[in-house]
């Protein structure tokens, strides 16, 4: 006799608590918005295949002197193909604005230019030969 009332009252305890387990549950959702950074900061960013080549950077270039001309600071964007090389160059500073489009990494290509002396679009062909569009 004594076995069934222990065995009825080991029942009601675990439907008791399943019950309370269960309410306690709450639907899954994403984190909260304001726990999710706005802003992502820092001087260069690179992203990478899934072979760990980079494939894109993002950096500040400090302010230089190249063949006696200063330039300002900038900051450029270039998007890499597999072997390294960069085939879009997007940069921008205080003296102007400018992209680059180029084929397999060598000289020939589009390049956009604007800047305070003027905008030009330079194109040249993989036989050397160049034009240059001004308006």
């Amino acid at each position: 006799m004594k076995m069934p009332i222990i065995a009825i009252a080991v029942t009601l305890i675990n439907l008791v608590l399943a019950i309370f387990l269960i309410a306690q549950l709450r639907p899954v959702s994403a984190q909260q918005k304001q726990n999710t950074p706005g802003v992502l900061r820092g001087r260069s960013l690179e992203l990478i295949d899934s072979l760990g080549k980079v494939r894109a950077t993002i950096q500040i270039q400090p302010a230089s002197v190249v063949n006696g001309k200063s330039y300002a600071q900038n900051v450029i964007l270039r998007l890499i193909d597999t072997h390294g090389k960069p085939l879009v160059k997007l940069g921008a500073g205080e003296d102007g604005a400018g992209g680059l489009y180029i084929d397999d990494g060598t000289d020939h290509g589009i390049q956009l230019i604007t800047n305070k002396s003027g905008n030009f679009i330079r194109i040249t062909n993989a036989d050397g030969k160049e034009q240059v569009i001004k308006p």
